[in-house]
């Protein structure tokens, strides 16, 4: 919690702000740490969290809709040449294509709880060329609730932020992904019900 408190001390919103933001354009950054801690740190009100949450968020969608660009602009060839290089993995491209397949849009709010995935979902979006309105939509719904969720985990258990950060690589994606699935079917109920009235 210390190093927490001497780095947000050090660099401020930025230190929030800019590694969300360049992890979701493919350079490798903690981010999800950063979040937790900057949650923490807000709990101690050294930050303003409703700060962190927009900086945080808005680093998010700013981060993944240049993904997007990298994907659109440099196209397939692009990510086949990173696999080819090591830069990114052929089974998390493949493993994003699947979720694209059976989940569509919605990919790009699961895709933020799972390392590895998180990245590439953007570039993929870009290179299958999904409408923008469409990937807009579900860029800023992944961005608010990744982001949210987080930065409260971090908040909400200030003292037990070594333990939360453990747990995210395995656990987090699984219970963030119940509640969003949660969200999602709420959502989906009342959209039929209101096409039945």
């Amino acid at each position: 919690m210390k190093t927490a408190l001497e780095w947000f001390a050090r660099y401020g919103y930025w230190a929030v702000f800019f590694p969300v933001m360049l992890e979701l354009v493919g350079i490798p950054f903690p981010s999800e740490t950063i979040l937790l801690a900057a949650g923490a740190t807000a709990s101690l009100h050294k930050l303003n969290v409703w700060a962190v949450l927009g900086l945080g968020v808005a680093g998010a969608v700013i981060g993944s809709s240049l993904g997007y660009g990298i994907g659109h602009y440099g196209g397939r060839a692009l990510l086949d040449r990173l696999v080819r290089r090591g830069l990114v993995k052929q089974h998390h491209l493949e493993r994003v294509q699947g979720f694209f397949d059976r989940h569509g849009g919605k990919t790009l709010v699961f895709a933020r709880f799972v390392p590895g995935v998180r990245i590439p979902a953007f570039w993929l979006a870009g290179v299958s060329a999904m409408p923008i309105p469409r990937f807009m939509t579900w860029n800023v719904a992944g961005a608010v609730v990744w982001v949210v969720t987080i930065t409260l985990l971090g908040y909400v258990f200030a003292n037990s932020v070594g333990t939360i950060e453990q747990l995210l690589g395995r656990d987090a994606f699984i219970g963030a992904g119940g509640l969003l699935l949660v969200a999602i079917g709420t959502f989906e109920v009342r959209r039929r019900l209101r096409d039945r009235a």
